[in-house]
């Protein structure tokens, strides 16, 4: 039974993260997007910054230091995304909404060069 209730938050939280639109991410939220510097570049929600799922926890206490800043976290389709909401959360943030993957964005998508 306790299988049963953990997949079906799951099966929730991922129908919620598929339908993200820029109303579901508070005005003063910070947006990281925990894809690579390439995925970031090729197509990024707008004033999104690009802090890879490898590097977060060694950037976040710069980025954000305050642990109840609002914080929206996503990725390319929403694993890295889980993965970095849970560290975050971990790490004593208490105000963090993993929005799940760009893929399933419906908003506004920018993209800038790397070099």
């Amino acid at each position: 039974m306790k299988i049963i209730c953990v997949l079906s938050a799951l099966l929730l939280m991922f129908v919620l993260a598929a339908c993200a639109s820029a109303s579901d991410i508070p005005d003063d939220a910070i947006k990281i997007d925990v894809r690579t510097p390439s995925e970031f570049a090729s197509g990024h929600i707008p004033g999104a910054i690009n802090v890879p799922l490898d590097v977060l926890a060694d950037k976040i206490a710069q980025i954000a230091p305050d642990l109840q800043q609002p914080i929206v976290v996503y990725c390319r389709s929403g694993a890295r995304s889980a993965a970095a909401a849970q560290l975050l959360t971990d790490l004593g943030y208490e105000n963090v909404t993993d929005i799940g993957g760009i893929i399933d964005w419906t908003g506004e998508v920018v993209t800038t060069s790397l070099y």
